[in-house]
């Protein structure tokens, strides 16, 4: 049993306290965030357990690893589930790790590549990485940041579309799972 009390920063804190601490620490902190992202969710998922709410407040850091916490949305096929809900789980079984890249890259650009979000719009940001993820080199980005942006960028603007029509649009948008895969797929994996 681990108590949550014991890991002392959510990773948005933690991030936000790199950054105070200047650009080079906020960079280092993204790689490792970046590494425990792909190997925690992959396992989390891997173990058939989906969380389907990795924001950066319900994610822990002691600096060294992450722990991923809050599991209030937390389902899994080991559950008893309906037919309809094992075919939920199914079509969206690439939401954790898209959420958690998607909310990678838009804290990268928005913190790191100085793409405002005045008043929580995020129209400019997205654009952004709509952007890169047609091919364009991730302006403003220090050369690491735009490594991770360039891998990602695709999966982040499909989150992002994703997100924006579900919340903006229509509350019953479909997940888009075949075009997360396929951006997943596409994406070159950091080893």
């Amino acid at each position: 049993m681990l108590f949550q009390e014991f890991i002392p920063h959510n990773l948005g804190d933690w991030l936000a306290a790199q950054l105070t601490a200047g650009r080079d620490a906020a960079i280092a902190a993204s790689a490792m965030v970046e590494s425990c992202l792909l190997t925690d969710v992959a396992f989390m998922n891997g173990q058939g357990l989906m969380h389907f709410d990795g924001h950066f407040g319900n994610i822990l850091t002691d600096g060294e690893r992450l722990y991923i916490a809050d599991l209030g949305l937390a389902t899994s096929r080991r559950f008893d589930l309906s037919a309809q809900e094992i075919g939920f789980l199914e079509r969206n079984r690439t939401h954790d790790l898209g959420y958690a890249l998607m909310r990678l890259v838009n804290w990268l650009v928005t913190n790191l590549c100085a793409v405002k979000t005045p008043q929580n719009d995020v129209r400019e940001r997205n654009e952004y990485i709509r952007v890169c993820a047609d091919g364009a080199d991730p302006v403003g980005a220090p050369p690491a940041v735009a490594a991770v942006i360039r891998r990602y960028a695709p999966v982040a603007a499909a989150m992002n579309d994703f997100y924006w029509d579900i919340f903006g649009v229509d509350r019953a948008t479909p997940y888009p799972g075949e075009e997360i895969e396929r951006a997943l797929s596409a994406a070159p994996y950091r080893s």
